[in-house]
């Protein structure tokens, strides 16, 4: 008896029915999405013990892991992500292409066709899941950042506080436009640097300030590749994306084109998640600290705007007399940008905003992100809490000279 009637008689024991698809194989693919499904069952578990996942997953292996990833990306200067999608997607039509002329030329059966696109598929999520989970996707169960900074449970300010907060946040956007053009006006959207090295440094010395102000792990405070510009951008932003971190290849990536007002706190957002943070409001909180802390005007003008913006339109639910006052008090220079701002996004309006947004909160709801999407608007609760305990003048980095 040769070698190919032995495979034959053991693949038949094992039920084989096609010999393009031997059960070896398709139990293979099943035990890999099976390793999926189980790391995602570990972690709704861990859920339920977030100190252990913060000192064994938060502080130790995810911050190793994801930072030796992203010293590897970080060695081109292109998103390693982009090409890795084109390889995969170039991948699949091949294999399309392949089943295709198999059943054309009868070589395998609709059925058996049907059947491998579908194991395969399976398997790819499985090691998509596995791999965002043991890399970085336990970050969701860790306590919520109010716990680990100790600070008190949420209360709504009352308005009066609130007027005051937001009243403060538009002198100090007023303050910051100034300090970064040394004018009120300066009769153009604000530009961004040449360099974009420059803002990128700037934003990693902000999150070490962040470490020293807040007490966070030391983890947060290593220094990470610089935030790419992905090629298809512009993709991105047509599904309501400004920035995401990746995963699986330890990268930031933000909008290349999108108004340096706004800029500066995206890329600080993602750099925040890239660190280990997961739930939204709390990647545009430390986002929003590394802003502010950085020894350059442009972060710290972009973070201020972005706290004016969050106080005022917080305000304008309960007084909006009040708050369209404050409108009326900002600089020409921030309305200018503001204006600015949203022709860029204005562009990109379609249904496929809204398809975005259903998956970025089906993604986050999944992985226990209270209110989804609008998790991003709960970070002005931490920002409240901070600016309460706060002398907004006590904040911010020093300007580096020549800057």
């Amino acid at each position: 008896m040769d070698v190919k009637q032995i495979l034959k008689r053991l693949l038949a024991t094992l039920g084989k029915t096609n010999p393009d698809d031997p059960p070896l194989k398709a139990r293979r693919r099943l035990i890999i999405f099976g390793a999926g499904i189980g790391f995602f069952v570990l972690f709704q578990l861990l859920t339920q013990f977030p100190w252990l996942v913060e000192s064994v997953f938060g502080r130790t292996i995810s911050p190793v892991l994801v930072r030796s990833l992203s010293a590897v990306t970080g060695v081109v200067g292109f998103s390693v992500l982009e090409w890795l999608l084109i390889f995969y997607f170039a991948l699949w039509w091949y294999s399309f292409w392949r089943l295709f002329m198999d059943v054309r030329h009868k070589k395998r059966s609709v059925k058996n066709a049907l059947s491998d696109v579908g194991l395969r598929s399976l398997r790819d999520i499985g090691v998509i899941v596995t791999v965002f989970y043991v890399v970085w996707g336990f970050n969701y169960a860790r306590p919520p950042l109010r716990e680990r900074l100790q600070w008190p449970d949420w209360q709504s300010p009352e308005t009066e506080e609130l007027d005051r907060l937001a009243t403060l946040s538009v002198e100090w956007a007023n303050e910051a436009y100034h300090e970064l053009h040394g004018t009120d006006d300066t009769g153009l959207p604000t530009g961004f640097p040449e360099d974009p090295a420059v803002i990128d440094a700037a934003l990693e010395e902000g999150f070490k300030k962040a470490v020293d102000r807040f007490g966070l792990q030391p983890s947060m405070a290593w220094t990470y590749p610089r935030v790419k510009y992905p090629m298809t951008g512009h993709l991105m932003a047509r599904f309501s994306t400004a920035g995401f971190f990746f995963p699986w290849t330890g990268e930031t990536n933000v909008l290349g084109d999108m108004p340096a007002m706004s800029r500066p706190m995206s890329m600080a957002h993602e750099k925040a998640h890239q660190r280990g943070t997961g739930p939204e409001l709390e990647a545009t909180f430390l986002g929003f600290i590394a802003a502010i802390e950085a020894p350059h005007p442009l972060p710290r003008y972009s973070a201020a705007v972005y706290a004016m913006r969050s106080l005022v339109g917080t305000l304008y639910r309960v007084d909006p007399e009040r708050a369209m006052e404050l409108v009326g008090m900002r600089v020409n220079g921030i309305s200018r940008d503001l204006e600015d701002l949203g022709r860029y996004w204005n562009q990109f309006s379609g249904p496929a905003n809204a398809i975005g947004r259903a998956v970025n909160d089906r993604y986050l709801r999944m992985n226990r992100v209270h209110g989804g999407v609008a998790s991003y608007s709960m970070a002005v609760q931490l920002l409240i809490t901070f600016l309460e305990e706060t002398d907004i003048e006590e904040v911010g980095g020093e300007q580096e000279p020549g800057s």
